[in-house]
């Protein structure tokens, strides 16, 4: 089937390429039909089977091969393939084994540059591994070889294609009413707020949903290593996505978009996600007229989060680490924690105001925890 399905590809691809013009689905769907009901091969399909080929030829053509149904369906959340070509995908924090799989890893390598292209990056022997999005905001990780020893690795990482609001989150539960109006009335006060978690536990989801808290008033610059947040709330907005370094383009990094954005009059600067060293900037730019600011990184705890920003600052940057705890208490407001629980839901787990430092010691507020899955109340703190 797999040499049948390569034969019509090549077919179908000469036809569209001939039309000269711009292809719509129905159009591509005409091509196939009609080499489907002509070609001499097709006398050895039984309708079953030119049905299926019918898809499949649609999917490579036009989709994304074989995830195409998976890339389609609303309640998938991610998608993983494996060396070998098997298919993993999340259902409602469940990981559930496709029955289709890639059996031959040149399909996937031609898919992953498919994907990667979205983005204008390159994936290749020098350069194996990739982050990229897709037009409709899906995040993209590839690694092929050398680096993925027994063949290219996939995963993707899908976002609502509707924008999540704060209604959305109480209506499935990931916090309730009271959680929602303090949240409201720190984005309003203006506290710099970081939200932290694991990952896949919601970050970048709430970050979305505290972005559109804001007033619409207001100028926002949008920083993010791959361009995800949507926030219509305010149309003062300036978005950044960072870029690796490819051939002659140099890279630019978010601790360079921080920097420039500085120059850009905003009100609040939102960084998707802080992994290193711009963390400083980060600091410097929401203690220099710019408080109500919003990002997020990983962390298992409030206190282990806090210790993560000291290291990321102080890998570049000479400040003593007493002065380095005080910046860090005196610009973090408010630490909210995301998790992902045993069942796959996703909630607020706890709220904690950073209250200043004791001792060198951080002094942190618990304003709100996650019920222990006993019942009982967890006390972090």
């Amino acid at each position: 089937m797999e040499e049948k399905q390569e034969y019509f590809e090549s077919l179908i691809y000469r036809e569209i390429e001939a039309l000269r013009e711009e292809t719509s689905d129905e159009r591509i769907l005409e091509v196939i039909d009609r080499v489907l009901t002509t070609d001499p091969k097709r006398r050895s399909f039984c309708v079953e089977e030119r049905l299926n080929l019918r898809r499949e030829l649609f999917h490579s053509l036009r989709g994304y091969g074989i995830l195409t149904e998976l890339m389609e369906d609303g309640s998938v959340t991610e998608i993983m393939v494996n060396n070998d070509g098997s298919i993993y995908f999340e259902r409602e924090g469940r990981l559930i084994p496709y029955e289709e799989r890639f059996s031959d890893p040149k399909k996937l390598e031609d898919l992953i540059q498919k994907m990667v292209s979205y983005s204008n990056r390159k994936i290749n022997r020098s350069s194996p591994i990739v982050d990229a999005r897709l037009p409709d905001g899906t995040r993209v990780n590839a690694v092929t070889v050398p680096i993925a020893v027994s063949g290219p690795v996939l995963t993707l990482r899908k976002f609502p294609k509707l924008t999540f609001t704060m209604e959305r989150l109480l209506e499935n539960g990931t916090l309730d009413p009271e959680r929602a109006a303090l949240l409201q009335a720190y984005v309003s006060s203006r506290k710099n707020i970081l939200v932290f978690g694991g990952t896949g536990s919601g970050k970048t989801t709430l970050l979305n949903v505290l972005g559109n808290l804001i007033d619409p008033a207001e100028r926002l610059v949008i920083i993010e290593d791959s361009a995800e947040l949507q926030i219509p709330a305010c149309p003062d907005q300036i978005r950044m996505e960072a870029r690796k370094e490819e051939e002659e383009l140099r890279s630019v990094t978010i601790r360079d978009m921080i920097r420039t954005s500085l120059r850009m009059r905003p009100d609040r600067i939102i960084v998707g996600e802080v992994r290193g060293a711009e963390v400083l900037d980060m600091l410097d730019s929401m203690n220099t007229g710019h408080e109500g600011s919003l990002s997020s990184a990983h962390g298992n705890s409030p206190f282990e989060m806090l210790m993560r920003l000291e290291l990321m600052a102080l890998k570049e940057s000479a400040i003593p680490l007493p002065a380095m705890k005080a910046l860090i208490a005196s610009t973090i407001d408010v630490l909210v924690e995301m998790r992902r629980l045993k069942d796959g839901r996703r909630v607020l787990y706890g709220i904690y105001e950073v209250a200043g430092l004791k001792e060198g010691e951080y002094q942190l507020i618990k304003q709100y925890h996650f019920p222990d899955e006993d019942g009982g109340r967890s006390s972090a703190l």
